[in-house]
């Protein structure tokens, strides 16, 4: 079938360019948003917290304290995490840094849940009657309770996309390494 109306060559030629013009901004704009994304410097006030001397804000050292009431090595090591996190969030640039503080606290959190769960059940505690019932999800849980902003998710984002590519060992909870001193504070 035959077109009775003559093609304009030059309406085609418009519409291939404009439709090339927009594939170019499209890519310079992803361009740019991946670069922010990666290498953006993290200069929000709202990243940066006030912590205490362990490096925890103090809103997240009391849901710590409401997931693990009873002080000890579990919430030293949920302690520990959440340090790990709070840095990751205010200096994703450090990544690669970061990220062996981050391993360490994750396996010193796991060995000190093993630990924690091989007692509960030699006194048959109803310690798993609640939940969140094992160490994975009370990860999840402190990570919440660190990244519960939209500027902290991005600084976490941030952090992430600093490690892709990378690949980590990881640290198995029997050869963790957890820190139950503080941090110091910057004065010291």
């Amino acid at each position: 079938m035959y077109y009775k109306e003559k093609v304009n060559i030059k309406r085609i030629v418009a519409i291939v360019i404009a439709a090339a013009a927009l594939v170019i901004v499209s890519f310079f704009v992803f361009q740019i948003r991946q670069s922010a994304l990666v290498t953006g410097s993290n200069t929000n006030p709202a990243v940066h917290d006030e912590v205490d001397a362990n490096g925890v804000r103090p809103d997240v050292k009391r849901e710590i304290e409401k997931l693990y009431p009873t002080p000890g090595p579990e919430r030293n090591a949920a302690t520990q995490l959440a340090r790990a996190l709070q840095r990751a969030i205010a200096a994703p640039e450090e990544a690669l840094v970061i990220n062996e503080e981050f391993e360490a606290a994750t396996a010193c959190l796991l060995a000190v849940e093993k630990q924690a769960d091989k007692q509960a059940d030699k006194q048959t505690d109803t310690r798993h009657d609640s939940p969140p019932d094992d160490s994975v999800s009370r990860s999840i849980r402190i990570e919440s309770f660190v990244i519960n902003s939209k500027e902290r998710a991005r600084a976490y984002i941030r952090y992430n996309a600093n490690l892709s590519g990378q690949l980590f060992p990881g640290i198995a909870p029997d050869q963790s390494r957890c820190d139950n001193e503080p941090m110091p504070t910057k004065e010291e």
